[in-house]
């Protein structure tokens, strides 16, 4: 009998998960049990004080339901007897009160009390609260049955409010985060193993053009072109092997139009290791990628630019240099048209590195090895050397130099190599010139230009001589800020130490 009561009491107060319903419902079903006249449940608060929370009255009888108790009507010291287990069970509490605490009896004649029974709700071993009977008719003695009774559904109601409050925290806390995901700028989207969405919040169906429902159960190679399909499914396989990373990626609106995102994907396993989806956070970068192309489309227009300046600049040059060529057709002094030729030669130099410049994919700097190699052929080509037969040997790194150092390095060169081919070599019937270009460290070159020629006498100051030809070479090597030695001891040796320049703003 007792046994299938409190099954049955115990089953109702479990029914409910809201806090005011368990309450409700244990004063309503102890009242009825135990035929008393009220039963309350009264919470105590941290500071000692205390509410009666939920009430079951007969009519006749006054309620006390949400009235504040100060901390007397139960004092620490008890509060700590009834956090042990204490149960207080008063017949009369006329002669329980009447001598050793008269305050407490006068409290209760306000609300009519003659017995009450006290049994505490425990909760994570703190006392939570009371379930308390009172009988306000007449002194009334509590027996064994009801007050066991009462204790093991304190016991239930204990049990059944912690669960309340962790499924009421539970649900705070996940109205929190659906707020947040539902309000979040970003966009989220959840697959399962199959690359089907299972979640979308609203950012991320209104990115597209659907509605998060529509959104349900589709697979996610639903939202791209085919292009995009091949890098998805590669996604998709790194996503089953644990890789979580970042990328770009281009999905396809519902109207057919392109958004480009940022995808930030992380993979789901469950507790055992198996592979139950993926999470991404997905921002709408459409903005960022149409300035890319902007950009790009700005640089690109400035590329074809440069290399049409570059081209013009070597047509231009070229020009010139065929104008100095027909001018020297007018004149009959050697003298005269070796110094025509001499021009035409330094013109064609810097109009190589232009021509190099636009024909290359860096306008920025020329691979300077490759450049020396044909601006010796172009020498080769032009100066007389029917009367010697002279071998050139080019030892070049592909270094790479800017416009501000490759137009005078490379003017540098041709006055060396022309000077060699015209002067070292007057006696005899054989020559060598090498042209050496090469790295020091990351900073520093290091150029030689040598000859096994007639060598320049001893007795001439190369650094202040008249000659045109060194006279640039030392302007030349100024402009570079280079280190220039002169070796005599085997022919002509020039080796040149300098570093590429900074460019100088100019305008």
């Amino acid at each position: 009998m007792k046994s299938q009561l409190f099954s049955e009491i115990a089953l109702k107060i479990r029914q409910s998960l809201q806090i005011d319903e368990i309450l409700q419902t244990t004063v309503t079903e102890v009242q009825k049990i135990l035929n008393c006249d009220r039963v309350v449940i009264y919470q105590v608060f941290a500071n000692g004080t205390g509410r009666t929370i939920a009430e079951s009255v007969r009519p006749v009888w006054s309620s006390i339901l949400d009235i504040p108790f100060p901390e007397e009507v139960f004092p620490l010291k008890y509060q700590q007897l009834y956090a042990g287990g204490k149960v207080k069970a008063i017949a009369d509490v006329e002669k329980e009160y009447s001598k050793v605490t008269p305050c407490m009896l006068e409290f209760l004649k306000e609300w009519s009390v003659k017995a009450k029974l006290i049994v505490p709700i425990i909760q994570q071993e703190a006392l939570w609260g009371f379930i308390i009977a009172h009988q306000c008719s007449e002194a009334r003695q509590w027996n064994e049955f009801e007050i066991d009774l009462l204790e093991q559904l304190a016991i239930q109601v204990g049990i059944a409010l912690s669960h309340a409050q962790f499924l009421s925290a539970l649900s705070r806390n996940e109205e929190r985060y659906r707020r947040i995901v539902e309000t979040a700028s970003e966009g989220i989207w959840i697959i399962d193993n199959d690359s089907y969405t299972t979640f979308v919040n609203e950012t991320m169906a209104q990115m597209l053009g659907y509605s998060s429902e529509e959104m349900q159960e589709m697979s996610l190679l639903e939202f791209m072109k085919e292009e995009q399909k091949a890098l998805a499914i590669n996604n998709f396989d790194r996503r089953c092997r644990g890789i979580a990373e970042k990328h770009d990626f281009k999905f396809r609106c519902r109207d057919g139009s392109d958004l480009w995102t940022l995808v930030s994907a992380t993979p789901l396993f469950d507790a055992y290791g198996n592979y139950l989806g993926a999470l991404a956070m997905v921002s709408d970068i459409s903005d960022r990628i149409k300035a890319e192309e902007k950009i790009q489309a700005s640089l690109q227009e400035k590329e074809v630019l440069l290399k049409e300046i570059h081209h013009r600049v070597k047509n231009n040059l070229y020009v010139i240099s065929n104008l100095l060529d027909l001018q020297s057709d007018t004149v009959a002094d050697e003298r005269i048209q070796t110094l025509f030729a001499d021009s035409q030669n330094r013109i064609q130099t810097m109009a190589l590195i232009h021509e190099q410049l636009y024909q290359s994919d860096n306008l920025a700097k020329i691979n300077f090895g490759d450049y020396i190699t044909n601006l010796v052929n172009n020498l080769l080509s032009s100066l007389d050397t029917n009367f010697c037969q002279v071998k050139t040997t080019v030892d070049v790194e592909p270094i790479h130099l800017d416009l501000e150092t490759a137009i005078p390095c490379g003017l540098l060169i041709n006055e060396l190599v022309t000077n060699s081919f015209k002067y070292a070599f007057k006696k005899a019937l054989a020559g060598e010139i090498k042209i050496g270009l090469h790295s020091i460290n990351d900073r520093q070159c290091q150029l030689i230009v040598r000859d096994n020629g007639v060598g320049i006498p001893e007795h001439i100051d190369w650094q202040n001589s008249p000659s045109l030809g060194l006279r640039l070479v030392n302007i030349l090597a100024q402009q570079l800020e280079a280190t220039i030695e002169l070796d005599r001891s085997n022919g002509t040796c020039f080796t040149l130490v300098f570093s590429e320049l900074q460019y100088e703003q100019r305008f």
